[in-house]
This record gives structure tokens, C-alpha cells and sequence, in this order.
């Protein structure tokens, strides 16, 4: 059943359905994906009994049933043989402790064809240059991939010509930026970077101030937790880059490494938005799910997992859907605000696990 909704959703020219037509099909992808990894991953089924019992006959998605993320962190969760394992991804956590997440080569292919999709529709399938501020080279040899490189891999999709700028030399990296922007100064350039790197290279340090970036589109994401010790908001971000550099678009992206594929991008109202293969929930301290404009835990539904149980997630962000259907940007679907990382007193309803 999942498989041929996925493929059905892949096959559409759009992304972004209305409530009407998206709760039904994906309501049924997301049961028939559960009743999956039950049957194929005994923990999972051993944690859903433990901490939610789960319904099989629930009517609408807010009642799906859900894990924490942090869970991905303590056990292994898979619902494939390990013989087929072809990538292993974890999160690229400070606390020491780090996200397993484990595909096999469908599922692999899946989110990469899903990814390639919203990235088409979001910023056009013209193969612009992208530069990134980060190391280009990886151990070829090894299916072990952080956070970062997943990034950047997926990010890749978008050009054929690719530039990595990751240096302690501020001379050699501004000299370099400079030749590539002269080079393509005709066309559009892509500039990815993780929030608060990019911050620390455009910002704090002063090596790259007067470089024009008008044919440039900023995409960034990750990384608030370190600028908002430091005061940074979201608005100060952007206004700042945008004075300093010109960028002709920046755009922020939120998406998790335990939802591999599942991305949203921040519309020009400043909103992300679920896509055809993705939902959000937004819960209280308690877990009872909340309406709209009410802030709490984000829950991130997907129907892109399928060799690990990852399709419903609890995650430890606060966010606050805004509405359905009637974003003033055009896209359908509900969209919502992340207001950064939840605090660890704020959640009682997971005291057990």
C-alpha cells in the first residue's frame, strides 16, 4: 500500500496538495508503513506497546503513534536484515551521543528521488554552480555518513559543478570566492552552509566583507542552538547577510538526520511547509496534540522511512503551526515556525522511556 501511494505522490507535478486531498492517501501510507515495521522490527513494537498502545484503526493522522527521537541515540532500530545495510548516517550531536540510522539501497534511492523532487520544485531544475563551506573530501570506502556529508550529498543534486571552500587561510578562502562568483557572475549560484558556520565565515570573521552576492541564493540550516547563546535571532540573521552581501534569496531549511529525505523549506513569508510526504503535529507537555497556533513539541511524520521505523518522531523542538491550505506564499499544505530546542523539564509525557 505505501509503496504505491509514495509512487503515486512521486508521479504528481506537485508537491504541495491541499487538506482534501492529501489527508486520505496519506493517512492510509502512514498506517499501511507502521503495520510494516511492527511486523519487521521487534523493539519498535516493543516501544509503541510500552509507551503509547497504539490503535491500528486510528481515523486521522494527529493519532498515529510516535517515538522519541532520542531513542534513535540508545538502540538500534531497523526493519531490514543487516546484510542489507548499505549506509549507516548518525546525527552530528554535541552531547556525546549521536543518532544511528540505518538504509538499505531502496529506501536510499527513495529519499534521494523524494529530495531531488522538492529541491526541483523549490529552486528549479536549471543546474546551477553550488558552493559549499565545507570539506569535499570523504573516506570513499566507508557507508558511515555524518549529518554534514548527508547534507551536502543531498544539496549536491542541485549542480553539476560543485566548489568547497573550507580553509583556515581567510585570504586563500576569500581569493576563491571572489574567482568563482567573477566566473559565473552571468548565473544563478547556490551558497549552502550550516547556520552557524556560516554565520562564523560571513559574519564574525571580516575577511569576506565587500564581496558582492547578488546572483547568489544562501540555503542554510542547522546550527540556531549556538547563535542564540550568542543572541542571534533568525530576523537579525538574515538582515545582517542580506546588508552586508546582497544575497538575492536566503532561505533557511529544518529537517532531521532520523528523517532522512523529509525536508522543509521556509517559504518567502517565513514559514515552512509540509510536502505530499510529510506532516507535522504539534504536541503539549503532556502529548496531547494541540490546534493551530499553539506553541509546543514538534512531531514529524514521513512517509519516506522504510528500512528503519522512523515515520513518526518526536523531536525535541518547539514549533507552532500556523495554518493549512491558505499561506499567504501560494503553497498548500500546513506550515508552521521552529522556535529552537525544547528544554529538558518541558516534557513529562516520555518520563518513562
Amino acid at each position: 500500500m505505501y509503496k504505491k501511494i509514495r509512487n503515486e505522490l512521486l508521479n504528481s507535478k506537485d508537491i504541495y496538495f491541499k487538506k482534501q486531498k492529501k489527508a486520505v492517501p496519506f493517512l492510509r501510507g502512514i498506517k499501511s508503513l507502521m503495520s510494516y515495521h511492527i511486523k519487521n522490527c521487534k523493539p519498535f513494537k516493543l516501544i509503541l506497546n510500552s509507551i503509547t498502545n497504539p490503535k491500528s484503526d486510528y481515523g486521522e493522522i494527529s493519532l498515529a503513534p510516535f517515538i522519541p527521537v532520542d531513542l534513535f541515540k540508545s538502540i538500534d532500530l531497523l526493519s531490514i536484515e543487516k546484510k542489507n545495510i548499505s549506509n549507516r548516517l548518525i546525527s552530528s550531536g554535541t552531547s556525546g551521543l549521536n543518532s544511528r540510522i540505518y538504509l538499505d539501497k531502496e529506501n536510499a534511492l527513495v529519499q534521494s528521488r523524494i529530495l531531488q523532487k522538492i529541491l526541483d520544485y523549490e529552486f528549479g531544475k536549471l543546474r546551477c554552480p553550488i558552493i559549499f563551506f565545507e570539506e569535499g573530501k570523504f573516506e570513499s570506502n566507508s557507508n558511515l555518513i555524518d549529518a554534514k556529508r548527508a547534507a551536502i550529498s543531498g544539496f549536491s543534486l542541485m549542480s553539476n559543478k560543485r566548489y568547497f571552500l573550507q580553509s583556515d587561510d581567510s585570504k586563500e578562502v576569500r581569493n576563491k570566492l571572489i574567482k568563482i562568483i567573477k566566473k559565473h557572475k552571468k548565473e544563478k549560484v547556490i551558497i549552502f552552509g550550516f547556520t552557524f558556520d556560516i554565520w562564523k565565515r560571513f559574519v564574525l570573521n571580516k575577511s569576506l566583507n565587500n564581496i558582492e552576492l547578488s546572483n547568489c541564493i544562501l540555503i542554510h540550516g542547522g546550527g540556531w542552538k549556538k547563535l542564540e547563546k550568542i543572541r542571534v535571532s533568525e530576523k537579525k540573521f538574515k538582515q545582517i547577510l542580506k546588508s552586508k552581501f546582497n544575497f538575492s534569496k536566503i532561505v533557511n531549511y529544518y529537517g532531521l538526520v532520523e528523517q532522512i529525505g523529509s525536508i522543509f523549506f521556509e517559504c518567502n513569508k517565513g514559514y515552512f511547509h509540509t510536502t505530499n510526504f510529510s506532516d507535522v503535529i504539534i504536541r503539549d507537555t503532556f502529548l496531547k496534540s494541540l490546534p493551530f497556533k499553539k506553541r509546543g513539541t514538534i512531531q514529524l511524520i514521513s512517509l519516506i522511512p522504510t528500512s528503519y521505523p522512523g515515520n513518526s518522531i518526536l523531536t525535541q523542538d518547539i514549533g507552532e503551526i500556523k495554518g493549512e491550505d491558505d499561506c499567504e506564499c501560494g503553497k498548500k499544505g500546513k506550515y508552521f515556525k521552529v522556535y529552537g530546542r525544547m528544554k529538558k523539564s518541558e516534557m513529562r509525557g516520555c518520563s518513562n522511556v
